[in-house]
């Protein structure tokens, strides 16, 4: 799960199922009610937008439109199994900084 800060206001938060890992700053989710539409949004990507690469701020693809919705959310964290759901595609990638 992926759980998103500051959706619909401070006291509000957002949560999206984590489906796919696609690269160390991009996941697929699966998320309802998302833009305020009551509908169920299958496959959604989620970018990391954050300066230190480390997913504490993201952007959502908007599937409405075709684009890159304009704000960026906060995260506060992701809840699952692992600590760190993105473990394994960090470390298939060399390039994303280490400890990140």
């Amino acid at each position: 799960m992926l759980v998103l800060d500051g959706y619909a206001g401070p006291e509000r938060a957002h949560l999206a199922v984590v489906r796919t890992v696609v690269s160390p700053r991009e996941i697929h989710v699966d998320h309802a009610n998302w833009l305020n539409s009551g509908a169920i949004y299958l496959d959604d990507a989620v970018a990391d937008v954050s300066p230190n690469n480390d997913w504490s701020l993201v952007k959502v693809f908007n599937l409405a439109t075709g684009t890159w919705g304009t704000h960026a959310y906060g995260v506060r964290g992701f809840i699952g199994p692992e600590s760190d759901p993105l473990r394994t595609a960090k470390t298939a990638d060399k390039s994303f900084p280490a400890g990140s």
